[in-house]
């Protein structure tokens, strides 16, 4: 599979462009070349894959202890990992995705109650799960919050 700029060939361009912020002005399955790298803004979460319903949100993870947080000044880095999303009723899983290098993600789920949760990369980092109901054709944002 040849790769833009570090992007999948085979049409995925445009959905690493939004996630990863590779090659622009490339067509699918180029090797780079005249290509220009985009910033990929830090404020708006990954864009929906689809024009479903679904889950999106960022996962970070403050270099402050949770009692100096307030105080500290430190901003919290992205966390890299996969987010798994089950079926809150049946613990089901019903979609999962990893994380871009801003440690944003997008999941499309059908209508219904989930709990999302993340496994980071390597070792010592302990994220909290969320439960979030998805209705209708939203798309509910759940940030993850890391130690």
């Amino acid at each position: 599979m040849n790769a833009v700029g570090g992007c999948p060939a085979g049409g995925l361009l445009l959905l690493c462009v939004g996630l990863c912020g590779c090659a622009v002005g490339a067509s699918p399955g180029d090797t780079g070349g005249a290509a220009t790298r985009q910033p990929v803004p830090t404020a708006s979460p990954a864009p929906a894959a689809s024009g479903g319903p679904g889950i999106t949100g960022v996962v970070l993870r403050s270099p402050c202890p949770p009692a100096a947080r307030q105080t500290c000044g430190a901003p919290p880095a992205p966390v890299a990992g996969v987010v798994a999303v089950h079926d809150r009723a049946s613990n089901r899983l019903v979609g999962s995705a990893r994380t871009d290098g801003l440690g944003r993600y997008r999941v499309a789920v059908p209508a219904g109650s989930y709990t999302v949760s993340v496994t980071p990369d390597g070792s010592g980092t302990r994220c909290a799960a969320r439960d979030v109901t998805v209705a209708g054709s939203t798309v509910v944002e759940a940030d993850l919050d890391c130690e």
